[in-house]
């Protein structure tokens, strides 16, 4: 089929171009089942061979907002959701060609891919041959991941790929071709590179920039011989070093994770004999038998299938196993759960048999894909923002102390005596917070053990300083935000019951209810008892309960555990029906025709008998609902049988859409009495005018806490997305019981299905059985919901280009995950993915915080994670994120404080410089092992103090922290200003007082009172000694009062409790209780820190630290004022936002044309209002400001409809 008429309008349909057209529908030169589109911008016209594949979308054109599934060919299941195709996206792309997309795992490591081999002229698209095309998709569809692995085995046939293995499908391979492909492609194993060295974590750590600027002040210390400080300076490198090495030395063992999930058998068929293998073993070529519970040890290609089925939720995120077959594909960018023919290492086989060709093997495999990349971004250490701004903060602040040593040398004219080295190494000291990065690492290794007690494990400290700036959670569906087991929700039987199900997950506890009301097990409706049994009849899981671990076991198909689970609920055992019902025969699920069906012969006791005929077998049969209602004449109500007419089929065909609608999987169960069974019998002649029990509603159910979890994080205006491998109903439904799209979206997605008529008797016969309705411009710019292929085929400009991201992605790969990680990247968001499968590896690594489940998670998801939850419960992160909150918030606080004892000694050194002796040495105020006493042994506690500061009541109700603002934001730079400068002038004020207040001013200054020695043998220096002890003892106490402060920085302390933080109150009495002894106890106090023991002096020092009380609590209070006045002004937008428009009208009374008029005084007219307000509840949030702006008669209707895309 080639659409090539450049003249054609823009709403012009192809007659013959649907997607459910076959091979043998296509007409014109070409019966190719692949699709060959030119990239040549000299082509005018877009040129398709078939319509295997639907084009991609353009830059220029959007994709519809909502479609229905349609559906793949019938050798898959119904429930497949197809790709549409967009005709005004062709039409457009026929113009203006697509851009080149750059490869996923090239855009991961930062390249940029090469051009596709895969571009040929026009002409030679639309006239080559089946053979030719299938020999240059070979070509155009090798995707470089690992050693260079091809992705387009799922389209070729059987005999293309034993051709292209050399294998024999009946002997395979001979002992010589392993050993020689053996040789070729190495071991089935991952090869990786084993996590970090313990050396490169601990260079890290010193080579941190304010270690480094503490490793510069040891060396000069040393060089000035002045020992203790060269002792404690080292005490403090070491204390920081090592706290730091030790909380990240659990290093990623992401290689060794994989490695651990290898099969440990295979069964292979090599020189016509079948043997059972280590999977290491396995080559390229072999030939593999798979059946129910196998773990998959390689990449297949399925050549033969009987009743196979795979649960691939590691790598696709669905829940229910998917159905496989062998015959070849049509579609080549297929995501992974679409290729049904397809089998990947480490999957596991929940049902059938299989004979398989091995197509990868090792890191040639998909998951092998996913450790390549793990193990490339493993070896790169990532800092947060933060630790990137304070090694800028600590280069800095070195560049300072040189620049401040220099100012000290030129003081003294360069002269480079001992005294002045001295000096200028005591202001390099006061300038350097050396308490910082411990009382951090400090404050994030209790933040660590504080969440770990709340069941989430910190495995880098990095982590909880991001999480209080996450803007976006990426979130996995299954096991994350619901429970990962499915579960019936909903029983419908004719003509019009519907009963609903309580309880979730595997334990059978729970009650059947209609209209509110439970049923009683001993009075059951007929047709319900029958539709129970017949689920626990029909049905191969089985559910047993462990007394030793006191939790129940299920083995067998999700979905028919869910059966069991519900039969169970009402009392109903398979094993009791069993002692009365011998099972003659099966009929196995066959995907061409969704069914399956088992023949029971019946004695006397049978429960089964008051429903059915006594003489003959039999037959219980369950399938997709449309297959089930084609092959049944009758249906069972709770007043007997009745025939399936008119009525009939339009009830079953409106409940099934109602319950798919909601995104449940639902499943139609009928009977039918056969007077004998044998194998040879046609299939057709039993599986027909059946009778109609009902139809069954499955789902994983959603998590009791997620939507709360959901809400708190929408409060604290964090967009929470869900990446799901399941279909887009399903999604949408799950998204809006969990909040995260409003109910409109839901409301939506019923009338089209409505509109569509739910399912037809003769839908597997119709090529385009769904009929959206026609869009609305709104509507169809609606992004909330997008498909892993509508989102595939948009390049990285058309995603910057929405206003938003899609709040959910359905049918999600692990491409689509990067890909918006990506874009919330390029967007300057923080991102939190969370995951358990292997495919959510890439994307928790390249996230700014990756969060693994702990109990359903794989080993590579949390080797990959800087968080593992416990209770793989969603609720567990908005505690994260809280604790992250309050952990960056105490680091502003303690911040604050300590670099207020910085720039007050800063400031005290430098202007005491003025201060010097008759023979021109200045005297300073403070000894260095002073400075580094009031740095460490008192501003330190404090600090570790108020890094375990309970949050604040409105944490959760503000929104993120910008990813551009600091640790410092202006407000934080002018409390340290005010309040360090405000120290530094107090303490300076009784320095100077000492010296002229008491003594004589400079003449009692002497140049030997900077030197060690003890006071008797200086006896001219004991006022110095003496003020400097007044100067120690004031900054001491101030710093402690400081931390007080700092508790609260927008808020006066006389307004709230000050002494609620015990730590707090404990770390002012030890530091209390330390300071005293270093001014009284001999030699200590002179010889030691160069000071002396002093009486009335305290008078002194108690005035200093009340004038510092209340000038600090006047600014708080300006400060609070302020605030509350901000507030005020805000709420009065808010009611502006939230006044009714309402028509105006002129003098007459008369209504004027539509016209927005905001409810306001006459003398108050604004032409734009920006208010930041919290949205309704039951809205998805924009970024940004809402901007309320009046405006004229709309000259654009936006309810007009668009042509049915």
């Amino acid at each position: 089929l080639i659409c090539s008429c450049p003249t054609a309008s823009k709403h012009t349909r192809p007659p013959l171009f649907h997607r459910h057209m076959g091979k043998d529908d296509v007409t014109g030169p070409s019966d190719s089942l692949t699709l060959d589109k030119t990239d040549s911008a000299a082509v005018p016209i877009t040129t398709y061979t078939a319509t295997g594949e639907e084009p991609p979308l353009s830059s220029a054109a959007a994709p519809p907002a909502a479609v229905s599934p349609s559906r793949h060919d019938d050798h898959v299941p119904e429930d497949r959701p197809d790709r549409e195709v967009d005709h005004e996206a062709v039409d457009v792309e026929a113009a203006s060609p697509r851009k080149k997309k750059v490869n996923f795992f090239d855009r991961l490591r930062g390249k940029s891919s090469g051009s596709d081999s895969s571009s040929s002229s026009s002409s030679s698209s639309s006239s080559s041959s089946s053979s030719s095309t299938t020999s240059s998709t070979s070509s155009s569809t090798k995707r470089r991941r690992g050693k260079g692995r091809k992705t387009a085995f799922h389209i070729q046939t059987r005999e293309q790929i034993l051709e292209e293995f050399n294998a024999n499908a009946e002997r395979g391979l001979t002992a010589a071709e392993v050993a020689a492909r053996l040789e070729k492609y190495g071991r089935n194993e991952f090869k990786g590179s084993g996590g970090l060295n313990p050396w490169k974590i601990l260079l890290g750590h010193v080579s941190n920039s304010l270690t480094v600027v503490l490793a510069i002040a040891l060396i000069l210390s040393a060089i000035a011989q002045e020992v203790i400080e060269v002792v404690v300076i080292a005490v403090i490198i070491i204390f920081n070093v090592s706290v730091g090495f030790f909380q990240e030395y659990r290093s990623e063992k992401t290689m060794d994770a994989l490695k651990k999930m290898s099969s440990p058998k295979a069964t292979v068929i090599r020189d016509g004999q079948k043997e059972v293998i280590d999977t290491g073993l396995v080559v390229p070529g072999d030939l593999v038998e798979i059946q129910e519970g196998d773990q998959v040890p390689a990449d297949l290609r399925i050549i033969q299938a009987t009743n196979l089925e795979i649960d691939e939720a590691m790598l696709t995120g669905e829940s229910v196993p998917a159905i496989k077959t062998s015959e070849p594909r049509e579609t080549l960018a297929e995501p992974l759960g679409d290729r049904v023919n397809m089998a990947y290492k480490n999957t596991i086989v929940t049902k059938g048999l299989g004979l398989c060709i091995v197509v990868g093997t090792g890191m040639d495999t998909e998951v092998g894909g996913i450790a390549e990349l793990l193990a490339e971004s493993s070896s790169k250490s990532e800092k947060t923002d933060l630790q990137r701004r304070l090694d800028k903060m600590g280069y800095v602040l070195f560049a300072f102390a040189v620049i401040l040593g220099l100012v000290v040398l030129a003081v003294d004219k360069f002269r480079f005596t001992e005294g002045s080295l001295l000096y200028a190494i005591s202001v390099g000291v006061a300038i350097i917070p050396e308490g910082l990065v411990a009382v951090m690492t400090v404050t994030m290794a209790l933040g660590v053990r504080r969440m770990a007690g709340k069941n989430a494990i910190v495995r880098k400290l990095a982590a909880l300083e991001a999480l209080g700036s996450v803007t976006n959670i990426c979130s996995d569906k299954t096991g994350t935000l619901t429970m990962g087991k499915m579960t019936t929700v909903n029983i419908w039987t004719p003509p019009q019951n519907t009963y609903t199900v309580s309880g979730a997950g595997i334990v059978p506890e729970g009650t059947i209810s209609q209209d509110n009301v439970p049923v009683e097990p001993n009075n059951l409706p007929p047709a319900l008892n029958m539709l129970l049994m017949s689920a626990s009849l029909n049905n191969h899981s089985s559910l047993t309960f462990k007394e030793d671990g006191a939790s129940w076991v299920s083995t067998g198909d999700p979905t028919e555990v869910a059966l069991n689970v519900v039969a169970r609920k009402i009392g109903i055992v398979k094993t009791d029906l069993e002692a009365n019902a011998r099972l003659e025969g099966e009929l196995l699920f066959d995907a061409t025709i969704k069914r399956m069906s088992v023949i029971y012969r019946l004695d006397e006791k049978s429960p089964l008998l008051q429903y059915v005929p006594r003489d003959g077998l039999l037959m219980l049969c369950k399938g997709a609902p449309e297959r089930i209602v084609t092959a049944c004449s009758f249906a069972m109500t709770n007043d007997g049988v009745i025939p399936m007419n008119d009525f009939m089929r339009s009830a079953t065909a409106d409940a099934n859409a109602s319950l798919a609608s909601n995104g449940l999987r639902v499943l139609g169960l009928a009977w039918r009495s056969i007077p004998a069974f044998n194998e040879e019998m046609p299939r057709d002649s039993l599986e027909t005018e059946m009778t109609l029990i009902g139809l069954v509603g499955i789902q994983d159910p959603p998590r009791q806490e997620s939507a709360d979890a959901v809400a708190e994080c929408q409060k604290a205006g964090i967009h929470v997305h869900m990446l799901t491998g399941d279909h887009d109903t399903t999604a949408r439904a799950i998204a809006v019981s969990v909040g995260i799209l409003p109910k409109e979206d839901l409301r939506s997605s019923r009338s089209v299905l409505k509109h569509s008529g739910g399912f037809r008797p003769d839908a597997h016969l119709r090529p385009n059985h769904h009929h959206p309705m026609p869009l609305s411009k709104s509507q169809a710019h609606d992004w909330h919901v997008m498909t892993s292929h509508q989102l595939s085929k948009l390049t990285d400009e058309d995603l910057d280009g929405l206003s938003q991201l899609p709040l959910v992605v359905a049918r999600c790969s692990p491409e689509n995950k990067v890909q918006l990680v990506d874009a919330h990247h390029r967007r300057h968001h923080t991102v939190a993915m969370t995951g358990d499968g292997v495919n959510d590896a890439p994307s928790i690594r390249r996230a700014d915080i990756g969060i693994a489940m702990g109990v359903g998670g794989s080993d590579v998801a949390k080797q990959a994670a800087h968080i593992v939850l416990m209770d793989d419960n969603f609720a567990t992160i908005v505690i994260a994120v809280r604790e992250g909150r309050r952990i960056f918030e105490n680091i502003r606080k303690f911040a604050v404080h300590l670099m207020c004892c910085n720039l007050s000694q800063i400031i005290v050194l430098l202007i005491a410089l003025a201060f010097r002796s008759a023979d021109g040495v200045s005297i300073f105020p403070m000894s260095p092992l002073q400075i580094l006493w009031l740095n460490l042994l008192t501003g330190s506690p404090p600090a570790l103090a108020l890094g375990v500061e309970e949050a604040s009541k409105d944490i959760m109700t503000t929104p993120p922290r910008p990813k551009s603002e600091g640790l410092f934001t202006r407000l934080l730079l002018s409390d340290i200003f005010f309040f360090g400068t405000l120290k530094g002038v107090i303490v300076l004020c009784t320095w100077i007082l000492m010296l002229y207040g008491v003594g004589n001013g400079t003449s009692d200054l002497h140049g030997e009172c900077n030197e060690d020695g003890p006071i008797e043998n200086k006896p001219q220096c004991e006022l110095v000694y003496r003020a400097r002890s007044v100067v120690f003892a004031t900054f001491t106490l101030l710093i402690l009062l400081l931390g007080y402060e700092c508790r609260r920085l927008s808020k006066p302390l006389v307004m709230s409790n000050p002494f609620n933080n015990k730590y707090l109150n404990y770390a002012t009495i030890f530091c209390v209780a330390l300071a005293i002894p270093t001014i009284y106890i001999p030699w200590i106090n002179d010889e030691v820190f160069r000071q002396t023991i002093i009486g009335w002096e305290w008078g002194i020092v108690a005035g200093a630290v009340i004038v510092y009380f209340v000038l600090c609590e006047v600014y708080k209070f300006i400060k609070y004022k302020k605030k509350v006045d901000l507030k005020y002004r805000n709420m009065k937008i808010t009611e502006l936002r939230e006044v009714k428009i309402k028509p105006k009208k002129n003098k007459k009374g008369q209504e004027q044309p539509a016209q927005a008029q905001l409810e306001q005084p006459a003398d108050v007219i604004p032409t734009s209002i920006t208010a930041v307000v919290p949205p309704p509840t039951d809205v998805i949030p924009l970024p940004g400001p809402t901007t309320l702006t009046p405006t004229g008669p709309s000259t654009q209707d936006n309810d007009e409809p668009l042509p049915v895309l």
